[in-house]
């Protein structure tokens, strides 16, 4: 078994605590309301959009688009994921980087959801500046949690 999938018994403590936290949930809560939002809009575009198009050509095209997104975002969240071993590896904090792989995550689970809209929504996220405020969003910015992952991350070699 890898070391970097190993949770030492403290650590995923904490994460079974964190549901009990009301804060948490609504925030979790929010983000699965915002990821079942597209769908819904999903499913009003491609009604319009059968209008002009063969169903079928809508359906293999939004399959298609849905398995570019897989390894568009497989590559932004690897790419990145190096970047911050790379820094750890050097005694560099990667504060900004790990707000972009919290982004980075995102635009990829949008792009992986079938569907245009959510396509779109997935690449303007992968953009350098909005994966960052994105990740930010997401994180909500805590620094000190960061910074023990880090402490945490540098203890293994990569």
């Amino acid at each position: 078994m890898s070391m970097l999938c190993y949770l030492p018994p403290m650590l995923e403590m904490q994460g079974l605590i964190r549901f009990f936290d009301t804060g948490f949930i609504l925030k979790m809560f929010f983000l699965v309301l915002l990821f079942s939002l597209f769908p819904v809009a999903e499913i009003f575009i491609l009604i319009k959009a059968s209008e002009y198009f063969n169903i079928y050509l809508l359906t293999s095209m939004i399959m298609v688009l849905s398995f570019l997104g897989f390894l568009i975002g497989y590559a932004h969240v690897h790419s990145t994921i190096k970047h911050i071993k790379r820094d750890i590896n050097e005694g560099i904090f990667p504060e900004k980087k790990f707000f972009a792989l919290a982004g980075k995550f995102a635009a990829a689970a949008l792009l992986i959801v079938p569907g245009i809209g959510s396509f779109i929504a997935g690449l303007i996220i992968l953009l350098p500046g909005i994966n960052i405020k994105t990740g930010k969003l997401l994180k909500g910015g805590n620094r000190q949690k960061m910074k023990e992952v880090y402490e945490y991350l540098k203890l293994y070699d990569f």
